[in-house]
């Protein structure tokens, strides 16, 4: 019996012991700038831009040229000039749920798409008539979760529902989701890195992939950020009103579409872009910022395809039996512009 109690004292003892420990850990990890004051992560790092919750812009790509080669249908090739290609984006965030252990977030997000050739008139493939001023639509939700643990590691998720395509069919054929979930470390209060997974239409064809994310604020001024394979990012923010990016990311979707005249089948447009581009942002006053961005568009995948799943693909490119047009859209230059507004500053508590 004198045993057991000697043992038990010690069992709570070296418990006591290692309590003690782990607030001094997460002691040291607060005045780091790793945890909040409750202990857990804040995932995102000290002096960085404010989060946009509502963003709104406008894209045109003007003068470049459309070449196709019709497998499946006619075995013939054709181009074609194109005068601009204009898009234009609204995308808001709102937070539902903002604890030190739980964020989440809903957004609401549009956008459209639309192609004018030099020549619509003398147009005589029909793929190209059907596509003259064809809007190419996406609206639908997007969930964001953060989930902090205790200490320096953190959960990122992102879920998106929407409709994608001209929307003259059944709509439930239009219906895409993708699903992200990276899991992360902050080193510190100016650092942090994670690994997870993606499911999307990046590459213009659902699709799972490994993510990579890295994040440093490695100067006062000067900051980079990775999402890899889909981005990356340098910053720099001479001032508190004043922040330029250069960029490299890649952009995609797929689109379910109807071709009058061309197809009596709903067909799948895969679309995908590598850009490079420069951004200015600007802070007009507190919450409301306005931005420019200039860059050059490399195409990746144009096709038009009966079939949106990955699996169903053969590789190489190029002898896939489901792509019944292999379409290559010529490098352009490109320019964007427009408005975002974040919280303001009085709202943040840091």
């Amino acid at each position: 019996m004198r045993y057991s109690l000697v043992l038990l004292f010690a069992f709570f003892l070296h418990a006591s012991s290692l309590a003690q420990s782990y607030e001094q850990t997460l002691d040291s990890l607060f005045l780091a700038g790793i945890c909040t004051e409750t202990g857990f992560t804040i995932p995102t790092l000290k002096g960085m831009p404010r989060g946009k919750g509502l963003e709104i812009y406008q894209e045109r790509v003007p003068n470049h040229q459309l070449q196709s080669t019709l497998n499946n249908l006619t075995d013939s090739s054709d181009e074609a000039d194109v005068r601009r290609t204009k898009s234009w984006m609204i995308n808001l965030r709102l937070p539902v749920v903002n604890k030190d252990h739980f964020k989440f977030l809903v957004g609401l997000k549009y956008y459209q798409q639309e192609f004018a050739f030099q020549d619509p008139g003398s147009l005589e493939n029909s793929f190209y008539q059907s596509l003259q001023d064809k809007p190419l639509r996406s609206m639908g939700l997007t969930f964001y979760g953060v989930k902090s643990f205790l200490g320096n590691k953190y959960l990122l998720g992102r879920a998106a529902f929407r409709l994608n395509g001209d929307f003259r069919a059944d709509l439930d054929d239009h219906v895409k989701s993708t699903l992200a979930l990276i899991y992360g470390v902050k080193r510190h209060r100016y650092s942090t890195w994670g690994v997870g997974a993606s499911y999307s239409n990046t590459f213009g064809r659902s699709a799972i992939y490994p993510v990579f994310l890295y994040k440093n604020r490695f100067r006062p001024k000067w900051a980079v950020e990775l999402l890899l394979p889909v981005s990356a990012r340098l910053m720099y923010q001479p001032n508190s009103k004043n922040i330029l990016y250069f960029d490299s990311k890649l952009e995609g979707d797929n689109y379910n579409l109807n071709f009058n005249g061309f197809s009596d089948q709903a067909l799948y447009l895969e679309k995908s872009d590598f850009k490079s581009l420069l951004t200015y942002e600007r802070e007009v006053y507190d919450f409301f910022w306005v931005f420019a961005s200039a860059g050059v568009r490399f195409n990746l995948n144009f096709d038009i395809s009966d079939s949106d799943v990955f699996f169903e693909r053969n590789f190489p490119v190029g002898t896939d039996e489901n792509v019944l047009i292999n379409n290559s859209l010529s490098d352009a230059f490109f320019f964007r512009f427009g408005f975002f507004i974040v919280p303001p500053r009085k709202w943040l508590n840091d």
